[in-house]
């Protein structure tokens, strides 16, 4: 196996491994479920629309609305699949470097002995 095809599946492995994780933007309280990561998708190369303002991509928009710099502008984005206003499924995309990484994910709180047992510890 040559070294391209390792790192994808490592690659592959990891981002399946992310998958239903929840995570927290920065600045919001409200958690996520990442749907998927979007490899093809970087803060460089996708638009952002936000309150009736159109930017041509991440990096611009959060240099011009939060006076911060993206680190890696080819890092992929995380993908959040929501519902539309006409019940459509959208999806909303996230930059990972301001974003947390929740360590519970789903299945262990819909798990009531494992939340039972976490309260108690």
């Amino acid at each position: 196996m040559d070294e391209d095809s390792s790192y994808r599946e490592n690659l592959e492995e990891s981002i399946e491994n992310l998958i239903g994780k929840k995570f927290i933007p920065d600045g919001s309280t409200k958690s996520k479920i990442i749907y998927d990561i979007d490899i093809e998708r970087t803060p460089k190369n996708t638009e952002k629309y936000y309150e009736s303002q159109s930017y041509a991509n991440y990096v611009d928009f959060f240099k011009k609305v939060f006076n911060k710099d993206i680190q890696d502008h080819d890092q992929p984005m995380i993908m959040v699949k929501v519902r539309g206003p006409d019940k459509e499924d959208k999806f909303i995309y996230y930059v990972p470097e301001f974003c947390k990484l929740c360590g519970i994910n789903q299945d262990d709180i819909q798990n009531y002995q494992f939340m039972n047992n976490l309260a108690s510890y």
